[in-house]
């Protein structure tokens, strides 16, 4: 499967195909070197994807569809809180396990 800017996304298996650099986008280490998460508040939705503003990340942090764990990308609006788990991506913050507040 490919995600936003053409980086291919794990299915999260156990599938030995699937590269170290492809897997370091959602199974990483935290970018804080712990498993806290953080909160935050959706910026902007694209298709399939977004971005999450918070205090921890200036840059902002990307998200995948596949990281909500708790709602569907459609029901997603700008502004809705968040909880997460940020790892290090290829480019920057990657949101995973992604918790709607709202």
């Amino acid at each position: 499967m490919e995600g936003a800017f053409g980086i291919r996304l794990p299915d999260r298996s156990s599938d030995s195909s699937v590269s170290n650099i492809q897997q370091a986008a959602f199974s990483g280490t935290t970018t804080d070197g712990g498993q806290d998460k953080c909160e935050g508040e959706l910026l902007k939705l694209c298709e399939g994807f977004g971005f999450i503003r918070c205090r921890q990340y200036p840059n902002n942090v990307f998200f995948h569809w596949s990281a909500l764990t708790n709602k569907d990308f459609a029901e997603l609006q700008p502004g809705r809180r968040v909880r997460f788990l940020a790892v290090d991506g290829e480019k920057g913050a990657v949101a995973r396990d992604i918790e709607v507040l709202d």
